[in-house]
């Protein structure tokens, strides 16, 4: 289901027609780091990766090539707006935000205290960040700022001081969702942000959580915490049924990730011994997890999912980053040459015995039941429309 996804695409070119078969594939790329942190433009075009004790690497080209764009000692996590021109880092000592090609991290942090995840919505105006042994923040900036004001979030009994280990906010800004690995008596919390106010979820097993992850609109919510399954909940409040998905258990990596509409899942499961990359295309329903060939015995830290579900990277310790995107396994270069000799240099067309067609056609010996179009529209798309 993952070695080959293709789609046939029809393309008239002046004399012939060719068949262009679409395919995503995985692949490794970059090289092997102490990568901790991933993030993805909506269509998947810009890509970010923050590796722990070298800095923060950008890519251009769909994941194709990292390039180094900040050194920095530290990095944690790495959140980007949709068009992939902002940055939130989080970071051992605060977080960062950058604005612009430069890429240059100016500090806005509102603590020195160790930031283990950022989210930032669409736009990049709206941050959230988590610190573990510490408080949840909220941020706000203009579109054109890399320094927010920051409001530390409060429950119905003040500030919450916790060991927050994950948070993940809406595309719009208005909704978030954390977990905390030892928040009270018996493990870590499941917290909603509703009315300006953090609210503890009130149904759920107190747990070890490890990882919260929301598609955007914050409907559809995936939690893991260590050595136990995967829960996945389906509206955003606090009273939502938390059901159990057959993903497996395990030592569940800090970055399970999902799309706009929250059917495909990446996580990682297992340490450096036990590892594997699981996907789903139907929200972690039953049977629809399937384990990425060549990825077993991987410590995976990070995952990312690109909006439209396109795109989907992977990171693990001391390794390569992996990526899976559509890739074309059949296109033109250029222009078409099949053109016969004897042809006149105008606008070629083809002749039968009859009356000349007023268009030039692409028929084949055999009549296809469609009729394919006689012009084409473009380069072939190197990107499947939808996900399968």
């Amino acid at each position: 289901m993952f070695s080959l996804v293709s789609e046939m695409r029809f393309q008239c070119f002046v004399f012939f027609c060719i068949i262009v078969g679409v395919s995503a594939d995985w692949s490794r790329t970059g090289s092997a780091k102490s990568w901790r942190g991933l993030a993805l433009s909506d269509d998947g075009t810009y890509a970010y990766a923050a590796a722990q004790n070298t800095g923060l690497y950008r890519s251009s080209d769909n994941g194709a090539t990292f390039v180094l764009v900040q050194s920095y000692n530290g990095l944690t996590s790495v959140a980007c707006s949709g068009d992939g021109s902002k940055v939130i880092i989080g970071a051992s000592d605060g977080v960062s935000i950058s604005v612009g090609d430069s890429l240059q991290l100016n500090s806005a942090a509102s603590s020195n205290d160790n930031f283990v995840s950022v989210a930032v919505s669409d736009d990049g105006t709206v941050f959230v960040a988590a610190e573990y042994l510490g408080y949840v923040w909220r941020g706000t900036a203009s579109g054109s700022s890399n320094v927010a004001s920051w409001e530390k979030m409060q429950y119905s009994g003040g500030y919450r001081l916790d060991y927050w280990n994950s948070i993940s906010l809406s595309v719009d800004g208005t909704r978030f969702v954390a977990v905390s690995a030892m928040g009270g008596s018996g493990g870590g919390r499941i917290w909603f942000y509703s009315g300006g106010l953090l609210q503890e979820s009130s149904n759920y097993v107190s747990r070890e959580y490890n990882w919260i992850v929301c598609n955007s609109d914050c409907s559809v919510m995936f939690v893991t915490a260590s050595y136990l399954p995967m829960y996945r909940c389906l509206s955003y409040s606090t009273g939502c049924s938390w059901v159990q998905l057959d993903a497996g258990s395990g030592t569940w990596s800090r970055g399970v990730a999902t799309n706009g509409d929250g059917m495909r899942v990446a996580a990682g499961v297992g340490g450096a011994q036990t590892g594997s990359l699981l996907i789903s295309d139907n929200k972690g329903s039953s049977s629809s997890w399937e384990s990425v060939s060549g990825t077993s015995g991987l410590d995976w830290r990070s995952m990312a999912v690109s909006s439209d579900g396109v795109v989907t990277l992977a990171a693990s310790d001391q390794s390569q980053l992996w990526i899976d995107m559509p890739v074309p396994t059949a296109a033109p270069t250029g222009q078409p040459t099949g053109i016969p000799t004897g042809e006149p240099s105008g606008q070629p067309t083809i002749l039968p015995s009859g009356e000349p067609s007023a268009q030039p056609s692409c028929i084949p010996s055999t009549r296809p039941t469609g009729q394919p179009s006689g012009q084409p529209s473009g380069q072939p798309s190197e990107r499947l429309s939808t996900r399968p």
